[in-house]
């Protein structure tokens, strides 16, 4: 019993801590429209339409504008931004659909997170500053809003990508036009090629996710679920095509033949004579001159006189009598 209760216990801990953390979503901010193939690959197979409960996604996003909506808007925000500086990131976002918004299924579904956000940090108008990357406060409810319709499009995206590999060939485009015509959109089988290209932005011969949204929502097509709510897209596409100047070959001209450059012939350099020997006549010899000074004289001096003085007088001694 006891090692039933431990390894019930193990695999508790190994799906703890086997969730991705919100933070590595970091690096997707800096996916190009070019390699959204990869982007693509991250939403998990468990956000198949089978099992969504869109009562409780509509409850999670509160992007109505009722009184009610606002207020929760207002706390889920606060909730998120936990630096208090009035911006979320795309980290923060991440995050907070885990934590704070409890939806697992749209926090698995990378590519709904990443097309909402990039759709709706620049509703504000902001076009310099920090609101430029970020979401503002005034952008929220747009971004719920973002998070409700992309979420939906990718649960018809993932019904035309039969073989699950976040791509829709042209097979699975033809196979999938009954389901278009549910979401509202009736298509010729003849045509179906056409469409296709049309989708498929950039050439590739797949239709990536990115490229499926922008087409849904211009089409306006609605997947029918229960409690439906309407579609709500960016105006400006998100998926971009290739440069005019890159969609064709290339073709260069053969380069251009040089001929050898023509060899220089230079004159012998000039030889020079030795310069002349300067001779020079030899210093004259000068004698040292030859001083001859006389002796000093010799000066006699007399000798001092001898001086005689008389012997002193001699006292005698005063005699004085008292009476």
């Amino acid at each position: 019993m006891r090692v039933v209760q431990l390894v019930v216990l193990a695999v508790v801990l190994v799906q703890a801590f086997s969730r991705p953390v919100g933070s590595l979503l970091e690096h997707a901010v800096e996916v190009s429209d070019s390699d959204k193939k990869t982007e693509d690959q991250s939403c998990a197979v468990e956000a198949k339409p089978a099992g969504i409960n869109w009562h409780y996604v509509n409850s999670k996003l509160p992007f109505e504008r009722t009184p009610a909506d606002q207020a929760k808007r207002h706390a889920l925000f606060s909730s998120i931004d936990n630096n208090g500086n009035g911006f979320l990131s795309l980290a923060e976002v991440d995050k907070g659909i885990r934590d704070n918004m409890q939806l697992d299924a749209v926090f698995d579904c990378k590519p709904v997170i990443m097309r909402a956000f990039q759709a709706a940090k620049n509703v504000g108008g902001d076009t310099s500053g920090l609101g430029v990357d970020y979401i503002e406060r005034k952008e929220f409810r747009m971004l719920l809003q973002y998070l409700r319709s992309y979420f939906e499009l990718y649960q018809m995206f993932s019904l035309v990508d039969i073989n699950d590999d976040r791509r829709i060939n042209m097979q699975e485009f033809t196979s999938s036009i009954p389901s278009l015509h549910q979401w509202g959109l009736q298509i010729e089988p003849s045509a179906a090629g056409d469409v296709f290209k049309q989708i498929d932005v950039d050439g590739g011969g797949m239709i990536l996710f990115v490229e499926f949204a922008d087409w849904a929502i211009k089409m306006k097509l609605d997947l029918g679920e229960e409690e439906n709510v309407r579609i709500m897209g960016p105006t400006i596409t998100q998926a971009f095509a290739p440069h005019a100047a890159y969609a064709l070959p290339q073709t260069y001209s053969a380069a251009p033949a040089y001929s050898a450059a023509p060899m220089t012939t230079y004159a012998a350099a000039p030889a020079y004579s030795a310069p002349p020997m300067t001779t020079y006549a030899a210093a004259p010899a000068y004698s040292a001159p030859m001083s001859a000074y006389s002796a000093a004289p010799v000066s006699t001096y007399a000798a001092a006189p001898m001086s005689t003085y008389a012997a002193a007088p001699a006292y005698s001694a005063p005699q004085f009598m008292y009476r």
